[in-house]
């Protein structure tokens, strides 16, 4: 019997000892999707809503709860040294500052993501202006604002693909209900050439397939192509082992972003032009530290195991 491939294993997650089959048949089981209706459902489910009066951030708990965050010791302690050494953190003190905000009770968390989005772009300080492009890139963090702004690495890669020639990033997050949109332009992730991922921990994985599957994007790689943006992965997780989401993204960036994002910017200028995703991705896939998983068939050991 031949090896199932990679849509045929998550297609029926019983049928093959697929990493990714055991991590997402639990989110596809539970939400009654198959690879037809991914890219149609839009309206949340039962399940998403029990899911999202569940799941909160520990600062939002304590804010609906009438208590007092711990945003001072980590945004605040970092906003009170930082100031005393002449340091500018303007997105920890807007952290700080719509925390605050929230715990007096001036700003009610969840109303209305454009207009919140609006309000984060006006108190914001270093964010890329808005301009013209060859190739427009959505980076997302799939958790909230308040938590992907305060990692070094998404500023870090933010700020390193708007500094390259003829590209323009923006940036969105996790939203707790509906699409998410771009800070800088509201723009849905469905305008954009490529939709970038940082993925940090496992827990982001869930998160990620919601925004793929709220922006009207078909998940499963195999399902998508030209009409669709590219789908770019990277991060601590994806560098340690990219297969549990093999099957969603188009490629990956394993290790440092700051080595790779220039050549591989530079070849999908020259190649998206000449048009075709298959012939794309075999392109993109020569580039130092890019991996394309279409390209590449896991062989697993008789337990099931990844072999190679």
């Amino acid at each position: 019997m031949p090896a199932p491939s990679r849509s045929d294993s998550l297609r029926d997650p019983g049928s093959a000892p697929s990493i990714s089959a055991r991590l997402f048949s639990r989110v596809i089981t539970q939400t009654s999707l198959n690879r037809a209706s991914w890219s149609t459902q839009a309206q949340p489910t039962p399940w998403e809503d029990a899911v999202w009066s569940r799941v909160k951030p520990p600062m939002l708990i304590d804010v609906e709860a009438g208590r007092k965050t711990e945003i001072d010791h980590m945004s605040g302690h970092i906003v009170t040294h930082a100031r005393a050494r002449g340091i500018a953190v303007p997105v920890h003190g807007a952290i700080l500052t719509l925390v605050r905000e929230m715990e007096s009770g001036r700003h009610r968390p969840g109303e209305g993501a454009v207009k919140e989005l609006k309000r984060l772009a006006s108190i914001e300080r270093g964010a890329a202006p808005a301009r013209a492009a060859a190739c427009a890139v959505a980076l997302v963090y799939p958790d909230s604002y308040f938590i992907g702004m305060s990692s070094m690495g998404f500023q870090l890669v933010y700020g390193a693909l708007n500094a390259l020639s003829g590209v323009r990033c923006e940036r969105a997050f996790l939203m707790p209900r509906g699409e998410s949109l771009t800070v800088e332009c509201r723009r849905p992730l469905s305008d954009f050439d490529v939709v970038a991922f940082s993925l940090s921990c496992e827990q982001d994985y869930g998160n990620a397939v919601e925004i793929i599957r709220r922006a009207g994007i078909p998940p499963f790689s195999a399902s998508r192509d030209e009409r669709f943006p590219l789908l770019l992965g990277g991060g601590v997780c994806v560098t340690l082992n990219p297969e549990p989401l093999a099957d969603l993204f188009d490629l990956f960036v394993l290790g440092e972003a700051e080595e790779v994002l220039s050549p591989l910017f530079e070849r999908l200028a020259v190649e998206a032009r000449r048009g075709g995703r298959a012939r794309l991705l075999r392109a993109l896939a020569e580039v130092p530290g890019v991996y394309v998983p279409r390209l590449f068939t896991p062989r697993t050991d008789p337990g099931g195991r990844l072999a190679a």
